[in-house]
C-alpha cells in the first residue's frame, strides 16, 4: 500500500461509522470480490460505508488524494468497474435497507440493496417493479443501466420506474434528483451516461404483482420448496397460451420478441412455411424461445420437437453464479 492510500485510509477512519479495508486486512479479499469472477481488480482502500454521510467523507477523501473512486453495490459488474485497481472502492453493500409505502405504490431502496431485497420488502404487500433476472443482481447497478427484467412488458424497464435518486455528488453534496428537483441530473442518470454521482437511494414506483411465484414467463401462485424469491425459480419453456395480444399494445413495447406477428422459414426437408400464431403454430412458438437442445420436426403433423440442434437458443442458458461476501 502506498502512503497517499496509506493517509486515506487513516482519514478515513477518522470520518466515518463502517469499516476501511486495506489489502493487509483478512477481509479484503472477500470485499473487493466480484461475481464476475474474471473481474480481478485490487484497490488500495475499501470504504465500507454505512450511510450517505460515509459515501460523502469517501468521495471527499478520494478526491484529497488523487485515488481513482469505483463504487461496488450488488457487484454484479461484468465489466469489473466495480473494484478498479489502486484506488477507493465505495463499498455499499451494507446499504441494503428497503422501505416499502404501499398506500402510495412506492419503496426507498438503498445503494447497495439486491432485487432479493426488494422483492422481499415488496412482496409483502403483493408489490413489486421490474428488476433484475436473477435475486442476487444489483439494484443500482441495473437500474442505471436501464433494467431490463421479467415485468418490462407490463411496466417498463427499472429506469422507468425511477422517481427519484439521492446523489452524493464529487463536491461532496448529497442532493436528491427527481422530474422537479434536479432535472438535468435526474434525467443524466437515467441514460446521460455516468460519473455523474454515487447514488445512495433510489426511489421507485410499484405496481400490483402477486405475491406469486414465476416459471419462466408464466406467472403462478404456488411457490416451490425453499424458494429463495420468485425470480430465482428455475425457468422452463412452457406451451404457450392463448396469444397475448395485450402485449402488443402494451406502452413499454416489451422485447422484440414478443412484437413478432409471423416469420418465414426454410425447413430442414427444403420447404418453405410461414410460422404465425394461426399457421404452424407449434413452429412459431419454438422460434419464439424453445430450448437450444430441441428442433421442429416437419415429419411430424403435430409440430412436436426432436433432440438436435437448432438454429435458435437461449444466450443465458448454463450460467453460473457465485456468491459474494458483503463487508459491513
Amino acid at each position: 500500500m502506498t502512503d497517499t492510500a496509506g493517509e486515506a485510509a487513516e482519514a478515513l477512519r477518522g470520518r466515518m461509522t463502517g469499516p476501511v479495508i486495506t489489502p493487509d486486512d483478512r477481509s479484503y479479499d472477500d470485499a473487493r470480490r466480484l461475481w464476475n469472477g474474471d473481474a480481478d481488480g485490487r484497490p488500495a482502500v475499501i470504504a465500507c460505508c454505512m450511510s450517505r454521510d460515509d459515501v460523502a467523507a469517501a468521495v471527499d477523501v478520494a478526491q484529497a488524494n488523487g485515488l481513482e473512486i469505483s463504487v461496488r453495490g450488488g457487484a454484479h459488474s461484468f465489466s469489473g468497474a466495480s473494484a478498479g485497481d489502486d484506488g477507493l472502492m465505495i463499498h455499499l453493500g451494507a446499504m441494503n435497507g428497503v422501505a416499502v409505502d404501499p398506500q402510495h405504490y412506492r419503496a426507498r431502496v438503498g445503494g447497495g440493496a439486491t432485487w432479493a431485497d426488494v422483492d422481499a420488502a415488496t412482496q409483502a404487500h403483493g408489490l413489486a417493479v421490474t428488476g433484475g433476472l436473477v435475486g442476487h443482481t444489483g439494484v443500482g447497478g441495473l437500474t442505471l443501466g436501464g433494467g431490463m427484467g421479467w415485468l418490462a412488458n407490463r411496466h417498463g424497464y427499472t429506469v422507468d420506474n425511477l422517481e427519484s435518486a439521492e446523489v452524493v455528488l464529487a463536491d461532496g453534496r448529497i442532493v436528491r434528483a427527481s422530474e422537479s428537483d434536479h432535472p438535468d441530473l435526474f434525467w443524466a442518470l437515467r441514460g446521460g451516461g455516468g460519473n455523474f454521482g454515487v447514488v445512495t437511494e433510489f426511489e421507485f414506483r410499484l405496481h400490483p404483482v402477486g405475491p406469486d411465484r414465476s416459471s419462466g414467463r408464466r406467472m403462478t401462485s404456488t411457490p416451490p420448496p425453499r424458494s429463495t424469491g420468485w425470480r430465482d425459480r428455475p425457468h422452463r419453456r412452457r406451451r404457450p397460451h392463448p396469444p397475448r395480444r395485450d402485449r402488443m399494445a402494451d406502452p413499454a413495447g416489451g422485447l422484440a420478441i414478443d412484437n413478432l406477428v409471423s416469420v418465414e422459414i426454410f425447413v430442414a426437408d427444403g420447404r418453405i412455411l410461414r410460422a404465425s400464431e394461426t399457421e404452424h403454430p407449434d413452429l412459431f412458438w419454438a422460434v419464439r424461445g424453445e430450448a437450444a437442445t430441441s428442433v421442429w420436426s416437419p415429419s411430424s403433423s403435430s409440430g412436436s420437437t426432436t433432440s438436435g440442434r437448432s438454429s435458435t437458443s437461449g444466450c443465458c442458458s448454463g450460467a453460473r453464479t457465485r456468491p459474494v461476501t458483503r463487508c459491513g
